[in-house]
């Protein structure tokens, strides 16, 4: 889902290794872990299919509202993203 979600950003060969790349690839990975927490269960008990949650649509919609991971690394994401806080 981490990876998905950074397919939407390029990455320069010249941001390889920068703050703000590194920063980017951590925060889809928090903002990952925190729906995992949410969604991924047991198979019985999952609201979405990891089919569902893998899929091109899913991540473009879950891209769009997750706007702080455009923030530039050292500026604060508080009250930017209701649906995570400032995480």
């Amino acid at each position: 889902m981490a990876l998905n979600t950074l397919n939407g950003y390029t990455f320069g060969e010249d941001e390889k290794g920068s703050i703000d790349t590194y920063h980017k690839q951590m925060k889809a990975m928090k903002l990952v872990l925190t729906e995992g927490k949410q969604y991924i269960t047991e198979k019985q008990h999952m609201t979405y299919s990891v089919d569902d949650l893998l899929a091109e649509a899913y991540t473009k919609q879950r891209r769009m509202l997750r706007r702080s991971i455009d923030a530039k690394a050292g500026q604060s994401t508080k009250g930017r993203n209701g649906l995570f806080g400032d995480c």
